[in-house]
């Protein structure tokens, strides 16, 4: 009869809808040390993966949950798999996001294991960029894909996902499309393996709304997906001064939220002092042209009145459009990542802007019916007070509307 039962069980169809009901989450840190690839081998560095949990334990984890959030996205960097790979280390790293999981539901939390690869930055060689372009790397990703899932079968569909990719970066010129035969092959291996965990999945062009619908629901056979995309628009508010950003927003500090805030004066002082940066660079003459053309852009866009609302508003219209005619239900809609900067080149942001905005980004999220998770619980973009204490700032708490 118990061997009646199980082949029963294995012929069961998978779920019609996502297993996994997710509304108001957090992303938890992907690195705090930020280390190189060779540095990441130096003894000691990987005992604890990921490493916050050196400084983070079930205390300030129960903040979270004390806070109203009822999930985590718990970001896996792939490069300490590939840096000189080990079968004991990749043993180990997946034993040690085991663990992690159990921390996290212990807490009450439910979890999205998300595959978080980065672009390399200048100083790696297995980012997001290599892992794409290179078919022997992504098949090696692909393999990397399947053990994790493997490894998180038997999780409680109900409170664990798995997030196959983050953020591709391929597929911005508006022409080509690679990405969506690349994530369904993902998506069949990780299905493969863990016929039952919901699979969150976005789209390319660094998972926003633009590339989330270039995909094809159809196409993948499976309804129990969530269907992911970031969204950080007004970019040169949520991004100035961010030192990875390639573009305008790098130069770009002391811009409010709501722009009405500033006067003729600051603006005008803002805007010379973004260009002063650039002019100050070792640049070429005609990319200091190229940058200071950028931010003369940026600051029509971001001035114009009610400019700043619609670019707010664009991706929730462009991804609910999309939604309606593949008959994707709200609840399978997850705006994956949004939040403002808190501080990394420039002076730290006051807290009342980011309020502004984070409210904002939420509201349109929860007026479509979709889940979010904001970025993040530490860094430079944390909502919380410091990477010690790990306290929320009560404003930010209120502007994703908690208690």
């Amino acid at each position: 009869m118990k061997r009646l039962l199980a082949a029963l069980l294995l012929c069961l169809p998978l779920p019609a809808e996502a297993a996994i009901s997710l509304k108001r989450g957090i992303a938890l840190d992907i690195w705090v040390t930020w280390p190189d690839e060779p540095q990441m081998l130096e003894p000691g560095m990987l005992d604890v993966f990921p490493e916050w949990r050196k400084t983070v334990g079930p205390e300030k984890i129960a903040l979270i949950k004390q806070a109203g959030f009822d999930f985590v996205r718990l970001p896996i960097d792939p490069s300490p798999f590939f840096w000189k790979p080990d079968a004991r280390r990749t043993a180990h790293l997946i034993a040690q996001t085991l663990e992690t999981v159990a921390e996290l539901r212990a807490a009450g939390l439910k979890v999205i294991v998300d595959m978080h690869t980065i672009p390399d930055g200048g100083y790696r060689k297995t980012g997001t960029d290599q892992i794409l372009a290179q078919p022997k790397l992504f098949k090696a990703y692909g393999k990397l894909v399947g053990e994790i899932a493997s490894a998180l079968k038997d999780q409680d569909p109900d409170a664990v996902a798995f997030e196959t990719f983050n953020e591709p970066t391929n597929d911005c010129d508006g022409g080509s499309a690679q990405w969506p035969a690349m994530l369904k092959a993902l998506h069949e291996i990780a299905r493969a393996a863990a016929p039952r965990l919901t699979l969150v999945q976005q789209g390319g062009c660094w998972g926003g709304s633009e590339g989330l619908v270039r995909l094809e629901p159809e196409k993948f056979g499976d309804d129990n997906i969530i269907w992911s995309f970031h969204s950080y628009e007004p970019f040169q508010a949520t991004h100035q001064g961010a030192s990875w950003t390639g573009g305008p927003e790098r130069y770009l500090t002391g811009l409010r939220y709501p722009p009405e805030l500033m006067t003729e004066a600051e603006r005008a002082e803002a805007k010379a002092n973004a260009v002063r940066k650039v002019n100050s660079e070792k640049l070429s003459r005609a990319r200091k042209k190229d940058l200071i053309a950028q931010i003369d852009g940026a600051y029509e866009r971001y001035f114009t009145p009610g400019a700043t609302a619609k670019q707010m508003q664009a991706p929730f219209d462009l991804v609910a459009g999309w939604a309606a005619k593949n008959k994707i239900p709200p609840e399978r809609i997850f705006l994956g990542e949004f939040g403002m900067i808190k501080k990394d080149l420039g002076p730290e942001t006051p807290v009342e802007d980011r309020a502004g905005i984070i409210a904002g980004i939420r509201s349109a999220a929860e007026a479509r019916g979709y889940s979010w998770a904001v970025w993040s619980h530490g860094g430079s973009f944390a909502i919380t007070n410091s990477d010690e204490s790990r306290v929320f700032e009560p404003p930010l708490l209120k502007a994703l509307g908690l208690p």
